[in-house]
């Protein structure tokens, strides 16, 4: 649909239809996409789910099982946003709701009144649009209050609904994620993998995982020593004890497992794919340490169970507590003919801020300060920010607007815009990895982050 002028953030009123009941209209749910599509991702569209893609049944939902557990999802995810304070990420959350009301208010009324069915509808639909509205304009009270009224009108529209629909699971395949059902124990009908209980992240920047699955245990024949190639074997298993697989993991960026790699010091940053064993939980990798001394390994995992990232870490060689002292922050980077630059989307400078939602710019250049735009798909990505925290206890990634990029002879840059959210106050050690002619390059930034 193609607006000839802005929508308004205005309650549509009830126009009673006999043919099909649905007050607010595609009108509505249409312009508020659009809306929220221009207003929300001026630099970062809304179908940017360069993590961990939604399919399209989640965000154009069939059945009334499938609507409701989106409803489900995304609603206890604009919960969590607010009990968080992150109000600036609610109306990307609570625009997945539009398209799962839009067909519950086509579902023929089985309890109840149409008339409370028309007006629980326009309730919830009125909500989405304000919650969606203070969210853009950072008012987290306001958007509390509403969503309070909101979590009531669908309370009232499951009337006439049965239970275990309004509170059912929608299991998916992982290799086939639109390829559903609604009985758990269920194999895909394309590949036979075992469906897993259909989730939704959060955030789609930065999520935090307060009952993490996963466990990592990396070995290694010898302590790091530089120059001298390591093969590690890492062991990956879930909260039970038993092996975390390639079947329990959700494919992020190419790969079920990528190892995140640091030395002493916060340097020498190196990002592996481990290959799987015959073993199941079991992987490898080799790398050739820069430096002597112990190196630390993350595991950047997604488990099916919950949906959510985690990064479970471990040592190899003796564990000593570094002490990092933070340094200036330096936004700019030098790496050989290639010049790296952290940018405000606006204004003059960047500053960091613990549990803000910002945006930022990425800007690659030559020797001569010409512009780069030949940066090269690498994991689905024209780049990717990884930073470390100096409490060696946490571990952020971030990927650029616009999706994953599928096609290998895309090229990008200069200029790549990202959202970032800093879980936390403290000195970071953040590293820009990118691929020009066929070979990954990685710049190193300094960031202080301040409350």
């Amino acid at each position: 649909m193609n607006c000839s002028r802005p929508c308004q953030w205005a309650s549509i009123p009830v126009v009673n239809s006999s043919q099909p009941h649905f007050p607010i209209g595609a009108f509505f749910a249409d312009c508020l996409r659009l809306l929220l599509l221009a207003a929300v991702s001026v630099f970062l569209p809304l179908s940017a789910r360069a993590d961990v893609p939604l399919p399209q049944r989640v965000l154009n939902p069939i059945t009334e099982a499938e609507a409701w557990n989106v409803l489900r999802l995304a609603t206890t995810n604009v919960g969590r946003l607010l009990d968080e304070g992150r109000v600036d990420e609610v109306a990307e959350q609570i625009s997945l709701c539009s398209p799962a009301l839009r067909l519950i208010a086509r579902v023929p009324v089985k309890g109840g009144t149409q008339e409370d069915r028309d007006a629980q509808i326009s309730v919830a639909f009125r909500s989405v649009n304000l919650i969606a509205q203070n969210g853009m304009t950072g008012n987290l009270e306001g958007a509390k209050r509403v969503f309070a009224e909101y979590q009531l009108s669908l309370k009232g529209l499951s009337v006439g609904f049965d239970p275990q629909i309004v509170e059912g699971e929608i299991y998916s395949c992982l290799n086939h994620p639109d390829v559903v059902g609604v009985t758990k124990g269920h194999a895909c009908e394309k590949c036979q993998r075992p469906m897993v209980a259909r989730r939704i992240p959060y955030s789609f920047v930065f999520v935090e995982q307060n009952t993490p699955v996963a466990r990592l245990i990396a070995t290694a024949e010898a302590p790091p020593q530089q120059g001298v190639e390591s093969n590690v074997l890492l062991h990956l298993s879930g909260t039970d004890g038993g092996p975390l697989a390639h079947g329990d993991l959700i494919t992020v960026h190419t790969q079920p497992v990528h190892a995140l790699i640091l030395g002493p010091q916060l340097e020498d940053f190196q990002w592996k794919q481990p290959q799987p064993t015959a073993k199941p939980g079991e992987y490898t990798l080799a790398f050739t340490p820069q430096k002597s001394g112990p190196y630390r390994v993350w595991a950047a995992v997604v488990p099916a169970a919950s949906g959510l990232q985690e990064y479970p870490h471990a040592d190899l060689g003796a564990v000593e507590k570094a002490v990092i002292e933070p340094t200036a922050t330096t936004s700019s980077s030098v790496v050989g003919d290639l010049r790296f630059q952290l940018l405000p989307v606006s204004g003059r400078t960047v500053v960091f801020k613990a549990r803000q939602l910002q945006l930022i710019r990425v800007r690659v250049s030559g020797a001569a300060g010409q512009p780069v735009q030949t940066l090269e798909p690498f994991m689905n990505a024209f780049a990717h920010l990884t930073g470390f925290y100096a409490d060696g206890q946490q571990v952020v990634q971030f990927h650029p607007a616009g999706g994953d990029v599928l096609g290998t002879e895309a090229r990008g840059g200069p200029d790549l815009s990202f959202k970032v959210f800093w879980p936390k106050a403290g000195f970071l050690r953040l590293f820009c990895i990118a691929k020009i002619n066929g070979h990954e390059v990685i710049a190193p930034f300094n960031v202080n982050v301040v409350n």
